[in-house]
Order: C-alpha cells, then sequence, then structure tokens
C-alpha cells in the first residue's frame, strides 16, 4: 500500500486524537467542574463578607476556566476591599477580553467611576497637630 503525505498526516492526526482525546476531554470535565466548585465557594465567601478569600477562589476558577463570571467577581472582591486601582485593572481587563459581555456598559460606568476616586485626594489638618482621625469608609 502507497502512502502519500497527505494520507500519512490524516492517520498520524487519528491516531494521535485516539490516544489523546480521551484524556483531554477528562481533563476539560474535571477543570469545568473544579471551577463550578470554586464558583460556589467564591459566591458563599462574598456574600459572608470575606472578600479576600473569595477573591482567592475565584481566581483560582480563573485559572482553570477563563471566563467572565470569574474576572468580574475578582474585580468586585477589590471593590468591597477598597482596592480600587486593582479593580480598575481587573475591569478594563474584563472590558478587552469580553467585548462582547451584556454588562460592557456597566463595567464601563464602574471604571469611569474608579478613575475618578482613584485621582480624589485629601488632606486633614488637625488641631492640634497629630491629632487622630478616624475615617470610615462604609457610605451607610
Amino acid at each position: 500500500m502507497r502512502m502519500t503525505v497527505r494520507s500519512t498526516i490524516i492517520t498520524l492526526g487519528v491516531v494521535l486524537g485516539l490516544a489523546l482525546g480521551p484524556g483531554v476531554g477528562q481533563a476539560q470535565k474535571k477543570d469545568a467542574k473544579a471551577a463550578k466548585k470554586l464558583l460556589s465557594q467564591g459566591n458563599k465567601l462574598f456574600a459572608a463578607g470575606d472578600y479576600p478569600e473569595a477573591f482567592k477562589a475565584f481566581e483560582k476558577g480563573y485559572t482553570l476556566r477563563p471566563s467572565p463570571v470569574f474576572l468580574r467577581s475578582m474585580a468586585y472582591c477589590q471593590l468591597k476591599m477598597y482596592q480600587h486601582g486593582e479593580a480598575r485593572k481587573l475591569m478594563q481587563k474584563y472590558q478587552k477580553q469580553f467585548p462582547r459581555a451584556k454588562d460592557k456598559g456597566k463595567m464601563a460606568e464602574i471604571v469611569s467611576g474608579l478613575d475618578v476616586v482613584i485621582q480624589t485626594k485629601i488632606t486633614i489638618l488637625t488641631e492640634p497637630a497629630g491629632g487622630d482621625v478616624c475615617i470610615a469608609a462604609d457610605a451607610a
């Protein structure tokens, strides 16, 4: 039997597909399941107010499955921790990676607001000098 270059390539592709196919598919399913678990865990931590741990869960999930929900959730964690610069970076990354996201307008609005917050500087003078100042970050 005479094999052409094309038939050799096709045969090689079929052999590799059979050899690697099931393992790759199983790994993807395993990653998807782990990512779903991390999303659930992150959501529970976020709801409980544990933003640093929620961020870690969302970040691990994002490494397994780079999806908009993880990136957006990471940005919201940073917002809750008053890490405005980091939140802005994540939201800008979100806008760049997922330009067709349904909430792209909302993200653009938040980024614009963060630009103002980041640029805002406050100077506090106390009398007598060196007095203690407490600023509540909650807007209740």
